[in-house]
């Protein structure tokens, strides 16, 4: 039988003689015991793996299995180890260090008079106090009468108050919260270095909301002390401590007032609103805007009459008051028609600087209903009051083409010298090609502000007019169109570039459009396939040493990655293994599950060789109602199962999870889901997709239809790197998975296997 990949690991992992062949086969031999007895739940290996559990290479598998098996039958010999660990003093330092920290964790009572015993011994030595230490932790997380007790009796070194902690924190977990208040007291009340008896205070705070206590805190001359106040104010805002807090404000210092007002806010209790409302009326005026702050942050309707107060006062009270009115909520439709009427009031003033504050609000929140209001300011305002005005009328402004075309004959002197105005219009245009029609229509004469309209729509058919403008016999326009192109944020702008850069009649125009394709090619995290495409392209164009120098390690980083070479022949199922009646070769494609009936459970087709480092390339879909597959990667399969362990690719009919990473039976959750509405913008719908993988060290790159979906770092270093490719039909109703064009590239022999 082939080893599993994850056993080598261990096995690699945990000698330090791994180099010696017969030590570490009989390493290999153990820690394959381990690992299937962990996998099948199989009690017939305890005895060899209690053996293990004194070797200290082995100590650490061992300890781990044994604590994992099912119905706690691996712990007696775990207990068993740590006695006779404790009686020879020969036993290897990792081995009992490992065995205290794994029952430790396990809160096994049971192990509590061994751990007594070590915390009681008489040796002194450095590791023996290690030991203790360990042993005190783990005391702490049992938490029974004897444990506490041991633990209380040395309340005198830094180790056994973080026992206490623990135990007072196991206590709160099973409900006991009046013992571990007792301990937290037993902490607060002893010779301990301060920081522990404000952690106990704390503690004992969250668990009673003793508003003296709490005063303590938030009274005393030490920063460290209001720190902690203001985290249990944020941690358990409750109402009664949250008034407490407010109360006392009002006899310290104005920083600290600033502070407490501060923390309220943001523990979110509405609770206290009408308190602050109070405290408001009578607040020092240093204090008043950091009150409003708070209750805005508070986001409560109640607050709308005293932020609609404030709006005439002076700046840090209205700038504080707009804040938040622009966070109220405004599901209640009073609340709605209240916000309004005071906003119209104010628009209907002839005070400017409130009638921009109303108009500002009104753009954050969509109050449409305004904008009668807000139009009038357009037209009579002085010219930077009427811009300013303009800007929120258009930004409540429906984005169509209609809403443009409007515009541009109402306003067309401010549209052709203000075009950042329109940016926010332009933004969200519904149908940008027809927009752009409109534009091309109304600068006709003068089409230089159509580059700057151009550029803040976006998209394919912004770029593609932008390069027509590029062509004019117009060295502005070319100049302005070129340097947009050059700055262009999506892909899309790639082909335009490089006909500029093949065709333009002036050398600097195609000088600065071929470097604008190999910054796209540098920047935009474009799939192996693509950004090969495009560097074979760009080299074509250049005609300069300093091009060709910038092109060069991009062309060399794509040969890299290239020529791949085939894992699928396009006819048969060699190199692949998998239930041949579930899996068959159709028209040039691996076709898996079928439309005539369903599968009971997942079904997998694998390759036979193993990859560590790649760069895989396939075509893919799924057909059928509720069509689920995969492709999956650095995997391998469960022992005596169907399932497939590993990172998955995954892919549904309805779209809902292309370009997801997915772990399949072993964390099963999505490690990384990009944007819904990328995913759905990259999707081809009932029809063939280009999946990219790109695995190096640690890092999983996911391209969907040459688009970059996923970027993951894997953090835990226990999970496999070298694994197996399968191909998946999910279990469920009829359906169809469909793979072809499988290429792979691997950089070296230590790749593959």
């Amino acid at each position: 039988m082939r080893p599993t990949f994850l056993a080598i690991f261990l096995c690699l992992l945990l000698s330090p003689l791994a180099d010696q062949r017969a030590q570490s086969d009989e390493i290999f031999d153990q820690a394959e015991i381990s690992f299937n007895a962990l996998k099948s739940g199989d009690t017939d290996a305890i005895p060899q793996l209690a053996e293990m559990l004194l070797d200290e290479r082995l100590c650490t598998t061992a300890c781990t299995t044994l604590a994992n098996l099912p119905n706690e039958a691996g712990r007696p010999s775990l207990r068993e180890a740590l006695d006779r660990a404790i009686l020879d003093p020969s036993t290897n330092e990792r081995s009992l260090q490992q065995l205290v920290l794994t029952l430790g964790n396990l809160r096994d009572a049971p192990s509590t008079d061994a751990l007594v015993k070590i915390v009681e011994s008489d040796s002194g030595s450095d590791s023996a106090s290690t030991l203790k230490n360990l042993a005190l932790v783990s005391l702490g997380k049992i938490a029974n009468e004897k444990a506490i007790a041991t633990i209380c009796a040395r309340l005198d070194s830094p180790e056994a108050c973080e026992a206490l902690f623990f135990a007072a924190r196991q206590l709160t977990q099973e409900g006991r919260n009046e013992d571990a208040v007792r301990l937290y007291q037993r902490a607060r009340n002893a010779q301990l270095p301060r920081k522990y008896v404000l952690m106990a205070t704390y503690n004992e705070i969250l668990l009673t909301e003793d508003v003296a206590l709490f005063l303590t805190l938030l009274k005393s001359d030490d920063l460290e002390a209001l720190r902690f106040a203001k985290t249990i104010l944020t941690h358990r805002p409750s109402a009664k401590l949250l008034r407490a807090a407010l109360d006392a404000a009002r006899d310290l210092d104005a920083a600290t007032q600033i502070a407490i007002v501060e923390t309220v806010g943001v523990a979110g209790n509405r609770e206290i609103v009408p308190t602050l409302l109070t405290m408001l009326e009578s607040a020092p005026d240093a204090l008043q805007p950091t009150i409003l702050d708070a209750l805005g942050k508070l986001q409560d309707a109640r607050c709308l009459d005293a932020f609609a107060r404030n709006l005439s006062a002076e700046a840090p009270l209205r700038q504080a008051a707009a804040a938040g009115l622009k966070r109220l909520p405004l599901e209640d439709a009073k609340v709605r028609s209240a916000l309004e009427e005071t906003l119209r009031g104010l628009l209907r003033a002839e005070d400017e600087t409130l009638a921009l504050v109303a108009a500002e609000i009104a753009s954050e929140r969509n109050l449409t209903n305004l904008l009668p209001e807000i139009k009038k300011w357009t037209h009579t305002a002085p010219e930077e009051t009427a811009l300013a005005a303009f800007r929120f009328y258009v930004s409540l402004l429906p984005p169509i083409p209609a809403t443009l075309g409007e515009i541009l004959k109402e306003y067309p002197e401010v549209c052709a010298t203000h075009v950042e105005a329109m940016a926010p219009l332009c933004a969200r245009m519904s149908d940008k090609p027809a927009a752009l029609g409109l534009l091309q229509k109304h600068f006709a004469q003068a089409p230089l502000p159509l580059v700057e309209y151009a550029t803040n729509m976006g998209g394919p058919a912004a770029s593609r007019l932008l390069g027509e403008l590029a062509l004019r016999d117009n060295d502005a326009l070319s100049d302005a169109a070129t340097q947009a192109l050059g700055k262009w944020a999506t892909v899309d702008a790639a082909p335009v570039l490089l006909r500029l850069a093949k065709t333009h009649p002036v050398e600097k125009y195609r000088v600065r459009t071929l470097r604008g394709c190999i910054r796209i090619v540098r920047q935009l995290g474009l799939s192996p396939l693509v950004k090969k495409q495009l560097c074979h392209a760009a080299a074509a164009c250049a005609t300069r040493d300093e091009e060709r120098k910038m092109i060069q390690p991009l062309l060399d980083e794509s040969l890299r990655l290239f020529p791949e070479r085939s894992l699928f022949d396009g006819q048969t199922l060699a190199g692949w293994e998998g239930r041949q009646d579930v899996f068959r070769v159709e028209e040039g494609a691996i076709v898996g599950g079928s439309f005539e009936k369903g599968l009971d459970r997942n079904e997998f087709l694998t390759s036979i060789e193993q990859f560590d480092n790649f760069y895989l390339r396939l075509e893919c879909k799924i057909l059928g109602d509720g069509g689920n597959a995969g492709v999956q990667f650095r995997s391998s399969r469960v022992l005596n199962n169907h399932e497939m362990i590993g990172y998955q690719a995954d892919m549904t009919s309805d779209g809902a999870y292309w370009g997801c990473l997915y772990d399949e039976s072993r964390r099963r959750r999505m490690l990384q889901m990009p944007d819904a509405q990328l995913r759905k913008a990259m999707w081809i719908p009932n029809d063939w997709n280009t999946y990219e993988i790109v695995c190096e060290g640690k890092t999983v790159r996911l391209y969907l239809n040459g688009v970059q979906m996923v970027e993951y770092l894997e953090l835990d270093d226990s999970i496999p790197r070298m694994g197996v490719l399968g191909l998946q039909i999910h279990s469920g109703g009829p359906s169809q998975s469909y793979y072809r064009n499988i290429f792979i590239t691997t950089r070296s022999g230590d790749d593959s296997q």
